[in-house]
């Protein structure tokens, strides 16, 4: 019998994307896509009744309504992903990266409400958490951490400036945002990433529609390790499979650079994502002067959102 999922604010973009990607499990018939009326879709009543018909329901919504939309599931069997920053650091939910530590996978099988991580906080937990727990980074420690995105993390509004405003688009090649308050990524990545100290933290979007870097650097001098011990961290961290992935050394010192490009292929007409992270680790070793830089690429909406929604699902419903 079809597992059914219900996504309540499907027409959003984290909402769109999510749809698509249900299309093969849709045309295999192993799930079934409840999908609300289009002038039903803000009725409590028919919100109500898909929630607590569906196997996961998936809320792609602003956060304050992302918590009202709680109180209309009533069924105890019903379980929830929630693609918000609502519940990213509540303890009653489990953390929807598989790839955290050993173990998160399983408890995102059995969970009744999981939480999608933020697309920046991806990257950066999946650099910071194991050097933390390997005590490399010490955790009252503020790394820098600066993000680019493409522009479709700012939503349908932001996406249509770029998209439909050539003088925006021109303008804004480079976008730097989140300049007068703290980013509502920092606190997940504390807490998940085991920190005690907020990260200094920076961040733009550029003039594409999708793709991310999340980077941070530290002096060698300061960590005490070389980049090849570092490097060992992170490959082992991330060695049980999953969807990151830590380049070897030798592949990324062949290259004279780091772009998203395979992550950017995608438009917002296209629909596509691409549910990996790449982690490389680049640097030099001068004394004193030695530097190592680490840094994750991935797709916003994929990994970063819809992908990792989607992963969360097989999960939860053992597909």
């Amino acid at each position: 019998m079809a597992k059914t999922v219900f996504i309540d604010g499907e027409a959003g973009t984290t909402g769109l994307r999510i749809k698509s990607l249900l299309a093969p499990y849709i045309e295999s018939g192993a799930v079934e896509l409840l999908s609300i009326p289009h002038e039903l879709r803000k009725d409590p009543d028919e919100r109500s009744g898909f929630f607590n018909r569906a196997d996961i329901s998936i809320l792609c919504l602003p956060d304050e309504e992302a918590v009202k939309a709680l109180d209309l599931v009533t069924n105890p069997a019903s379980r929830v992903i929630d693609a918000s920053s609502a519940h990213r650091i509540n303890p009653e939910w489990v953390f929807g990266f598989p790839e955290l530590e050993a173990g998160q996978a399983n408890k995102i099988r059995t969970a009744k409400r999981v939480t999608n991580p933020g697309c920046y906080a991806t990257g950066a937990i999946a650099i910071l958490k194991p050097l933390v727990d390997a005590g490399i980074i010490a955790r009252d420690h503020a790394p820098h951490i600066d993000g680019i995105s493409g522009y479709s993390g700012g939503g349908n509004k932001l996406t249509a400036l770029y998209e439909e405003d050539d003088s925006y688009a021109k303008d804004n090649a480079l976008r730097l945002y989140a300049l007068h308050a703290p980013h509502k990524h920092i606190p997940e990545i504390v807490t998940h990433a085991g920190l005690t100290a907020n990260p200094v933290y920076t961040v733009a979007t550029i003039n594409a529609y999708q793709g991310m870097k999340v980077q941070t650097a530290f002096s060698l001098q300061s960590l005490g390790r070389t980049i090849a011990e570092i490097h060992a961290v992170l490959d082992k961290a991330y060695a049980g499979g999953g969807n990151v992935r830590v380049l070897p050394l030798a592949q990324v010192r062949e290259s004279a650079d780091i772009n998203f490009k395979r992550f950017a292929a995608y438009t917002s007409k296209t629909g596509g994502v691409d549910d990996t992270l790449e982690i490389h680790v680049t640097g030099w070793e001068e004394g004193s002067a030695g530097q190592v830089t680490i840094t994750a690429i991935l797709d916003n909406l994929g990994k970063g959102a819809a992908g990792q929604a989607i992963q969360n699902m097989r999960l939860m419903l053992a597909l």
